[in-house]
Parts: structure tokens; sequence; C-alpha cells
């Protein structure tokens, strides 16, 4: 593990109003094993980095850690329970890593999902990954393949002053992490280490953890200008689900837990898939109930 002291860097990062970190980072986060508060990194345009009070950078990199295997289509399924994990297919349709604050985290922190990518000092691009299906893990991959995000790629290209252009065949999170863009490199992050996450996956106690946070808001929807928010009647309480808030659903503090009708629920960023047939007998039936109270 790489860890450099820049005065230079630390001026530049004064400039611009950021707080230092608390704790001084382990030799522990090239293998990911230590949890860091998101209060502690500091997101920049050329990288992140972790930052701590007596002035030690540590670059970072990071990533989301799990993914649903019932996103994937039959031919990926088989592949990876198979432990084909370099498939093409597959590869291409895991997430991302990152290695500067791109528009990709701009808008998972702006619609507050940016919890879910955790970080890591791996540079072989290949990462601690985990396959979901239901409430369970289903297949764990120490070293799964990942490509760049083209965002961070071409914001690479522009910042950096060489002849050489970057793309997935010739760029690996080493070559970000030589000396060659120690002038490129800025303050950031927020994330917990990758291999040491709770699953990104619903609790074994969700049932009884969703029932509860419902029964406290009075089964009311607490979507903004919801056209029917209250579902108490016995019949109607099928369609209040529980939304957590900043997409991980292994963080069931009530404060992360937002009371939605299955509507305001599938208007959510990445909930599109909710429209499906219950949704479109929900739509039918509050429509029908509308029209007489209208008639009324």
């Amino acid at each position: 593990m790489k860890i450099t002291r820049f005065s230079l860097l630390l001026r530049e990062v004064s400039k611009l109003g950021a707080t230092q970190a608390i704790a001084t980072l382990s030799k522990q986060l090239e293998s990911g094993h230590q949890d860091v508060d998101p209060n502690d990194l500091v997101f920049g345009e050329h990288g992140l980095f972790y930052l701590d009070d007596s002035g030690i950078v540590t670059r970072i990199i990071v990533h989301i850690v799990d993914k649903s295997v019932d996103h994937f289509e039959y031919h990926n399924k088989v592949a990876i329970e198979s432990g084909d994990y370099e498939n093409p297919d597959v590869v291409e349709k895991v997430h991302r890593y990152h290695l500067l604050n791109c528009a990709t985290l701009r808008r998972a922190k702006s619609e507050g999902w940016r919890d879910r990518y955790k970080m890591t000092q791996k540079r072989t691009g290949k990462f601690f990954y985990r396959f979901l299906r239901d409430k369970d893990v289903f297949k764990t991959n120490e070293n799964q393949p990942l490509h760049v995000c083209f965002h961070c790629l071409n914001g690479i290209n522009e910042k950096h002053d060489s002849n050489t252009r970057f793309t997935r065949s010739n760029f690996s999170p080493d070559v970000f992490f030589s000396e060659e863009f120690r002038n490129h490199w800025l303050v950031d992050s927020g994330y917990q280490v990758d291999s040491e996450t709770v699953p990104n996956c619903y609790q074994q106690d969700w049932d009884k953890i969703s029932a509860r946070y419902k029964q406290k808001v009075k089964y009311q929807c607490e979507g903004a200008g919801c056209r029917f928010p209250s579902l108490s009647d016995a019949s109607m309480r099928q369609y209040l689900h529980c939304h957590h808030v900043n997409m991980d659903k292994s963080d069931n503090n009530f404060s992360n837990l937002k009371a939605l009708c299955l509507e305001c629920h599938a208007k959510q960023p990445n909930h599109a898939h909710m429209k499906n047939k219950n949704y479109r007998q929900y739509i039918h039936l509050v429509n029908q109930i509308l029209t007489r109270h209208d008639n009324t």
C-alpha cells in the first residue's frame, strides 16, 4: 500500500475549504478490512482520496459491491452460477469502478444513493463483488473484473497532459495510481471498505421492520404530491411499500426509510421495473376510487 505525505496537496485542499479526516487509514485498506466514516472522505474532480488529520493522503477506488442476479439474462446467470466471472457478458453487466468524482457519482449523491459505493485500493481491475438472489448472497467473488467508468476515463483523458489516450484496453487502476498522475490528485471520498460491507439485500427481519414503520406512519404514503396518500384500509395496505432512501437495503434505520404507495415507489430512481401487473392494478383501482369521489 502506498501512502504519501503532500504539503502542496494539503494547501490545495485548504483552499477548497475541505475538512481533513479524523482517523489514520490502516494498511488493511488494500485487502478491504476497515470501515471508514463518510465524513472522513472528501470528493475532488481529479481523484478520490482519504485524508487524515496528520496529512497522510491515500488514494482510493470506489465501486458498488452488490447486484441481483435477477438483473442478468439467463445465459449470464448460468455463467455466474458456474463461476465464469470473467465472461465478457457478465463483466459488461456488472457495475463500473470509479476513480474521479464523475457524473455518475455526482448523480448518486444528488439522488441519495452514493452510500452504495464502497472503497478499496485494489489496482488489478478485479474487485470484491457479491451477486444477490432474493434475500441472500448467491455468490461471492474476491476478484470480479470490472470495467472503468466511461465518465472517469473521459475525465482522465481530458485532465492528463499526455500523448497517450486511455481506453479500456490500455488502462488499469495501477496506471492512475502511478507517479505520472501525481499532479492530478485531489482529495475525496465517503465510503466503507468493499469486503467489510453488509450485503445490500433485505435483512431477515425486514418484513417486521417494514410493517412496524408503516404502522408508525399510520399507513400514509410519504411521497411528495401523492394523489392517494391514505392506505390505512386493510384492503389497500398491500400497496404501501417501505423504500430505502439511500438504496442500501441493509440500512433499516427509520431515518433511511420512507413509506411509499406503489405509484410513488415506482417513480424513485432505478425503480421503473416496479411498473408491472400489480402496479397497473393499483393505478386502475386508485383511478376508480378518485373518480367515484369526484362524482359524489
